[in-house]
């Protein structure tokens, strides 16, 4: 089987309901107990996707009990109702109007985990949407024409995609909306990162990564942004350009590939020891999470922003929380060095 890299969104998604509706037998979709039933056991007559099932009645060849076929579809993976359907492109015209991509399929707006068996009945394309978990069950030249046929239909390659030339390739082809960058070996992030235009969540584990370059901050659509590395010279400025941002973690300390012998670098001897001012422009941040530093203060821009919900700051070598802390009262949560909020806003260093 080969697994899917990312989501498969918008046009790329049509395009695979349409091969799917010419080439596959059924599809299939999971209604989960709890979405359907309240605590007593009473099925709820007004789920959100109730009108999407009636459509799609005319096309309905069975329903299955978790029991009838669990072991045998990836759907069936808890209790629940399961609805074999006819493929027909009047069905995947009801699909493309339901959802705008393939991880999509998940519950409450949906029945969970579209997938579609071929003419044996065995699993094809198979979908675990709430864990982002997609797969193709066919034989190498069918998922290589696929993959050829629809960018965005991003094949997983393990003994290819080592290589970061390649990898950068075909994820500038297929434009996924989540990149991992870890255990190429980096030593720096490549420019042509700028061209992963739909990019929404980057996540850089890379340790002898010590700089980020410019063109990590054209990626305009970013809104999550992880980076574990062993030490970082600084983050730049430049994170203001981010304004999509939602979502930053760093942590220094952190081995991808430890040598037997290797130590971690002492948090007295981090070159990452400062937050930039120009932090406080990110308007849509929501949660900032700093882990293993050597920041001993805070910017006091930290307070413009208005939609933070979480500021963790732990492990580094800030005594105690700025005075401008406690004006902050949107946040949801507080924890520096360890210390929650409300101990810290009690004066308890």
């Amino acid at each position: 089987m080969f697994r899917l890299y990312s989501d498969v969104r918008g046009a790329a998604y049509e395009r695979l309901i349409d091969y799917a509706m010419e080439r596959a037998d059924t599809f299939m979709l999971g209604i989960h107990k709890w979405a359907t039933e309240d605590e007593n056991g009473v099925i709820d007559q007004d789920v959100l996707f109730k009108e999407l099932l009636q459509q799609l009645n005319p096309f309905m060849l069975s329903t299955h009990s978790y029991e009838e076929i669990r072991g045998i579809h990836s759907v069936a993976y808890t209790q629940g109702t399961f609805y074999r359907y006819q493929c027909a492109p009047e069905a995947g015209g009801l699909l493309k109007q339901a959802a705008s991509s393939l991880f999509s399929w998940v519950h409450p707006q949906l029945p969970e985990d579209l997938c579609f068996q071929n003419a044996e009945g065995r699993d094809w394309i198979i979908n675990i949407a709430h864990e982002r978990i997609g797969g193709l069950n066919m034989a190498t030249e069918e998922a290589d024409e696929l993959e050829k046929l629809i960018p965005g239909v991003f094949i997983h390659k393990p003994e290819y995609h080592q290589n970061i030339d390649i990898f950068l390739d075909d994820a500038i082809r297929h434009q996924p909306d989540r990149v991992e960058l870890m255990r190429f070996g980096l030593r720096e992030i490549p420019e042509r990162i700028r061209e992963l235009y739909s990019l929404k969540h980057l996540t850089i584990f890379e340790q002898d990564i010590r700089t980020l370059p410019h063109a990590l901050f054209e990626l305009e659509s970013l809104e999550s942004l992880t980076i574990q590395v062993a030490d970082l010279e600084e983050l730049p400025a430049d994170i203001a350009k981010l304004t999509h941002l939602k979502n930053l973690r760093i942590s220094c300390g952190c081995y991808d590939r430890p040598a037997p012998d290797f130590k971690v670098i002492p948090k007295a001897e981090l070159a990452f020891r400062h937050l930039p001012p120009e932090i406080g422009e990110l308007q849509q941040l929501e949660y900032l999470d700093v882990q293993y530093s050597g920041i001993r203060t805070l910017p006091p821009e930290l307070q413009n922003l208005k939609n933070l919900r979480s500021l963790d700051i732990v492990n580094g070598f800030i005594e105690s929380a700025p005075d401008f802390i406690y004006k902050m009262t949107w946040l949801d949560r507080f924890l520096i060095e360890d210390k929650p909020f409300h101990l810290c806003n009690h004066g308890d260093d």
